[in-house]
């Protein structure tokens, strides 16, 4: 069954015979060709043309001078630090008050005669040393290190601002 269709396929192309262009095919072709050529150059002239006529815009003076005036001003505005000097001295003043307390304060045989407030605090600060103990001892060392490394940063900044 193969072979007849096979055969038949063969009888139909012999029948038909090849394509046949018309004489002037490659002509018209090749006027075609030249005719889209010839519409390309005159595009790129006519670009060209309109590209040269074109200057670059350019800024006034004005408003050259206006924005470095602007960029003037925003470098001179000095930066403000995250904490401000009051607060430090608050923190170092309570710093201090706090070591003073504990190595001036009165000893453990004198906590009767002291004041109820002094009492509750003493109380407080011996729970906050417990749960303190409970930590491991990298997270007190990594606070110490950030508040190092933020105080050292706030004073160089002040240094280099007054100079």
């Amino acid at each position: 069954m193969e072979k007849e269709k096979e055969d038949r396929f063969r009888k139909l192309i012999q029948k038909t015979g090849p394509d046949k262009t018309s004489p002037d095919f490659t002509g018209m072709l090749m006027k075609n060709i030249q005719m889209e050529t010839e519409q390309a150059l005159e595009r790129a002239a006519v670009l060209e043309t309109i590209l040269t006529k074109l200057q670059p815009e350019t800024p006034s003076p004005l408003f050259r001078k206006t924005i470095m005036t602007q960029i003037a001003l925003a470098e001179k505005k000095a930066e403000q630090p995250i904490v401000s000097r009051k607060v430090w001295y608050l923190v170092a003043a309570t710093a201090v008050l706090i070591i003073g307390f504990c190595v001036l304060g009165q000893s453990d045989t004198a906590v009767e005669g002291a004041p109820n407030f002094f009492v509750k605090i003493d109380q407080e600060l011996f729970k906050l040393q417990e749960g303190m103990m409970v930590l491991p001892m990298i997270y007190p060392a990594v606070v110490f290190a950030l508040s190092t490394l933020i105080m050292a940063d706030y004073f160089v900044r002040q240094r280099v601002v007054r100079n």
